[in-house]
């Protein structure tokens, strides 16, 4: 799940499907064994805002859409979008039916639309099969990528915020903006760290630079929350 910050999340996901072809060709492989990979990322805001469609798929083409190879490919769903598929459910494809379990899963006022995905998607909705082949080291390093993804979002989120906290500032003549932009900028990256479960509290102080007592406070919050 991506929340609705200010950096770059095109860029961010080109990274992520780039560096995750590269893991599969051992030395002395074909071009040829090079798999298709997928980067899908599920978005809590509007990422297009020139097209109505909830899920989008991006793959390298050429100025007038040839398709180069169709080796990387990224999809975002994006949730606001999602809720008109609720009438095609039978028509739908698996990844949409996916995303409206994404977004109304623990919403009590649509356990019928859930019900009904259940019967026409058997067996979609079982997430827990997704790593179970993953062998000791792969998952290793998915955890090692997963913190340098959240790394990346924080020092993104930060430099945005600093810069629209700098921006306020000079045009008001005073600093007060970027101190204050900065300070959003660590609570949301500390906030999402105890989301993902990235960390103990303490590893969450020292990463992000926040009093221990402030993100003892925020895990409390997302606790009664939850």
């Amino acid at each position: 799940m991506a929340f609705n910050q200010k950096y770059d999340y095109g860029k961010r996901a080109e990274y992520q499907v780039a560096r995750l072809e590269t893991t599969y060709l051992k030395k002395g492989d074909t071009w040829e064994k090079a798999p298709k990979v997928y980067q899908i990322t599920v978005l809590d805001f509007v990422y297009d805002k020139c097209s109505e469609e909830p899920i989008s798929r991006y793959a390298m083409r050429t100025a007038d859409n040839r398709e180069l190879s169709n080796t990387l490919n990224i999809i975002f769903i994006e949730l606001p979008k999602v809720t008109k598929l609720e009438n095609s459910i039978e028509k739908n494809t698996a990844l949409e039916n996916w995303a409206i379990f994404l977004k109304e899963a623990d919403n009590p006022k649509k356990i019928k639309v859930i019900e009904k995905l259940t019967e026409q998607e058997a067996g979609l909705m079982n997430a827990k099969q997704s790593l179970s082949s993953i062998s000791a080291n792969q998952d290793l390093w998915l955890e090692q990528f997963r913190q340098e993804m959240f790394e990346r979002d924080y020092r993104s989120g930060l430099s945005a915020a600093e810069n629209i906290g700098l921006e306020r500032g000079l045009k008001q003549g005073i600093s007060l903006g970027e101190k204050r932009g900065e300070e959003r900028a660590k609570l949301e990256a500390a906030r999402n760290m105890l989301l993902k479960h990235i960390g103990t509290i303490d590893q969450v102080s020292e990463i992000i630079g926040l009093p221990l007592e402030k993100v003892r406070e925020l895990a409390k919050e997302i606790k009664e929350k939850v």
